[in-house]
């Protein structure tokens, strides 16, 4: 940041010859200025849908079939066909309202400016359902300058049936837009105003009505060229500002970094689990888990994150892991075998890596001669009274990876129960990186 902050010396002599310019806008230079207003999301209003770049990686003709038959043919399993990395829940009797809450509490930008790809609530939409979604696939702008988008939406008039239609912006009263995870959308729409900024002021230095020249200005300086040098040195602030973590919170320091993973029966945040510890490479000596759950209703815990690089890249998935489970060792070789599994997945192809994984006999972990772990926490596994096996603190690195620019990628962990949901297991983990 103050390789970027160092280059208002190379336009400050500029500023007053360009803002004399009739056409200047003042906000121009203060994109440029102020980078890391973006990164902090401080953004500008955009004022111009039409130009916006589009969600990525949307599938307009998915179907509407739920592969489980519980939603077929209603409007948010074509959404969630369609839009895959909208991981979370938010059909059913899920209100607008709470559609939407659900969507701003996981990580996702919703606000009232349309874009093509984008998600669709309409919080009220009569007709005695609680809420309706649906894509935005173009936006128009009518004679009256009015927003005019064309939508395609699934069971609009309760038949099941994938329609299309257009709708005026004097209709978007009770409607939110669902764009990307909130990371990827402020570095997207920095890097538009950046664009768009650079564009005015190079219209406005070059193609002034005086035809002046940079030598008969009030400054001796290139304003284009010294304007073009800081924005290039800006958007490759930008660009390194949102590449260099891939993964976010993946060393579950405090319990809030888990607000960053879609989640069930995990935490995060713990220095010890009974009598286990954070591994001896750990600075923080703080960890996460996901277990199975208590009671025979709950049988597996899972952690999520979706992630889309900024560019063309190779990386390697890192994780230390230690598997911790109660079968040990009362059911040491029968068929009660907790599984537990560490992958990524290439969303768009399906394709997946799996860094770590075990789902077979306890015999391959463990044999009867190793300590049993004392003081297992109750409060996150049935049968922590009579102690478990561990694995140990486990490091796992996958082979280099080779990331597409724009491309949506999913980093997931699971335990699972096996024959049975009262004699429980954890998946500790730390360290979980891609880079």
């Amino acid at each position: 940041m103050a390789e970027a902050n160092n280059h208002h010396k190379d336009i400050s002599a500029s500023i007053v010859y360009v803002s004399e310019i009739s056409g200047f806008e003042a906000k121009d230079l203060h994109v440029l200025q102020n980078p890391e207003n973006f990164y902090a999301g401080e953004r500008l209003t955009i004022s111009n849908a039409v130009n916006l770049p589009p969600v990525k990686n949307v599938d307009f003709k998915a179907n509407a079939i739920d592969s489980s038959g519980e939603y077929n043919g209603e409007c948010v399993t074509y959404v969630k066909n369609a839009r895959k990395d909208l991981f979370v829940t938010w059909g059913g009797n899920y209100n607008g309202e709470k559609r939407k809450d659900n969507l701003i509490e996981k990580g996702f930008e919703v606000n009232k400016v349309p874009r093509v790809g984008a998600a669709f609530i309409v919080v009220a939409p009569g007709k005695s359902i609680n809420a309706h979604t649906g894509l935005v696939s173009e936006i128009k702008l009518n004679k009256n300058g009015e927003y005019v988008i064309h939508v395609i939406e699934a069971n609009l008039n309760g038949d099941g049936k994938i329609t299309e239609r257009d709708v005026k912006s004097d209709g978007f009263e009770n409607w939110y837009f669902v764009h990307e995870q909130k990371n990827i959308y402020d570095r997207i729409i920095a890097e538009y105003e950046l664009e768009q900024s650079r564009e005015r002021i190079k219209n406005v230095v070059l193609f002034n009505p005086n035809k002046k020249k940079a030598s008969e200005t009030k400054t001796s300086i290139n304003v284009f060229a010294a304007i073009g040098n800081y924005y290039n040195k800006t958007k490759s602030f930008i660009s390194e500002s949102f590449s260099k973590d891939l993964i976010k919170y993946g060393e579950f320091t405090r319990p809030f970094y888990l607000d960053h993973w879609s989640n069930e029966n995990a935490e995060s945040g713990y220095s010890s689990f009974g009598e286990i510890t954070s591994s001896s490479s750990s600075k923080d000596k703080r960890f996460g888990f996901i277990h199975t759950g208590l009671g025979s209703e709950k049988n597996m815990g899972y952690i999520s994150q979706d992630i889309i690089p900024y560019k063309a890249s190779s990386a390697v998935f890192n994780v230390r892991y230690n598997f911790v489970t109660t079968e040990y060792p009362q059911w040491l070789g029968s068929q009660y075998n907790d599984s537990f599994v560490i992958k990524i997945e290439d969303i768009s192809t399906g394709q997946t890596k799996e860094i770590a994984r075990f789902n077979g006999s306890l015999n391959q972990l463990f044999d009867e001669n190793d300590p049993i772990v004392q003081n297992l926490p109750s409060e996150f596994l049935d049968s922590a009274s009579s102690g478990g096996g561990q694995t140990g603190w486990i490091t796992k690195s996958s082979d280099k990876l080779y990331l597409k620019s724009g491309g949506m990628y999913r980093i997931y962990a699971e335990v699972r129960d096996v024959g049975d949901r009262i004699v429980d297991s954890a998946l500790l983990i730390d360290k979980v990186s891609l880079q």
